[in-house]
């Protein structure tokens, strides 16, 4: 089960590969639409912000943002 800290840790990974990529919230929002996910700038930047982060909608930002897979080397 994913912890709060889990999450935070996966939107900082969202946030840089955001920030790599270019991709706004506008930009992620059109992503989304493309998957069926209705969500408008505005509520992208909300629901990124909430401290209650579905992790499904957090999965679905990444596909969105161009980052389908991530690699992660511990």
């Amino acid at each position: 089960m994913a912890t709060a800290e889990d999450i935070q840790k996966l939107k900082g990974l969202l946030e840089l590969e955001m920030a790599r990529r270019g991709v706004g919230p506008a930009q992620l929002a059109r992503g989304l639409a493309h998957m069926g996910v209705e969500a408008d700038a505005q509520e992208v930047a909300r629901r990124l912000a909430a401290p209650d982060l579905d992790k499904t909608f957090l999965l679905q930002c990444f596909e969105a943002a161009g980052a389908p897979t991530l690699h992660l080397d511990f």
